[in-house]
């Protein structure tokens, strides 16, 4: 994550707070659920910890660790069960040839089966003609994709036999957003437009939410 987060501007007061102890303090509030001023002594002070977190969020810096560690693939079933491919923000082909960026080790998988395309609100599949198509499983049953299909977090799709678990919390986090009628501070000023702006009154509670769900991806893409 070092490389996401802004260093210290030239000029001015040097940074003393040790950013990585910012880290941790977070971390702990996310991982024991206290309360901002129930933080131990030996991590920074709260008003120091909660001046990051703002702020990260106001530049955009949750929004980059966000997207750069969570939206995944995972295969659930084959020859290869269990590995994780880690995706970033664009067009992913997923198939048998060896430069695909999801390469699948199966006979019933096209060379180029389908494309992936990664945004920061969602994940879009597009099958690419394949010989067996691609199904998106719900509890209903499988559906084909015929054209290009949305997957939520947590959607599962089969290709070639074999089934893809799609990691993208932020798509989630986005949804809880909508419905109650909130956005993330990024998304309604952008990063330069913040000046004189307060966030509503649920943002503390969602940039809370979005640092779980990065919590929670290290651990299941560990």
């Amino acid at each position: 994550m070092a490389p996401l987060i802004r260093r210290a501007k030239r000029g001015g007061r040097p940074r003393t707070a040790n950013v990585r102890e910012v880290m941790n303090a977070i971390f702990y509030v996310l991982s024991t659920g206290c309360q901002w001023q129930a933080l131990p002594k030996d991590l920074p002070p709260k008003s120091t910890v909660w001046g990051y977190f703002s702020r990260w969020e106001w530049e955009g810096t949750i929004a980059r660790i966000h997207h750069a560690l969570y939206v995944a693939v995972r295969e659930q079933t084959g020859i290869d069960a269990g590995r994780v491919h880690q995706l970033r923000l664009g067009r992913h082909v997923i198939g048998r040839d060896p430069s695909a960026s999801i390469q699948l080790r199966s006979t019933d998988v096209s060379r180029q089966h389908a494309i992936l395309e990664v945004s920061p609100e969602a994940v879009t599949v597009t099958d690419l003609g394949s010989k067996n198509g691609v199904l998106l499983k719900r509890k209903q049953g499988k559906t084909p994709v015929t054209g290009p299909t949305q997957l939520a977090d947590g959607a599962i799709i089969e290709v070639g036999g074999i089934d893809l678990l799609i990691a993208h919390p932020g798509a989630q986090v986005d949804r809880a957003l909508a419905r109650v009628g909130e956005a993330t501070v990024t998304r309604m000023q952008g990063a330069g437009a913040m000046a004189g702006a307060r966030p509503g009154p649920l943002v503390p509670l969602l940039l809370t939410a979005v640092f779980a769900a990065v919590v929670a991806a290290l651990l299941w893409l560990g």
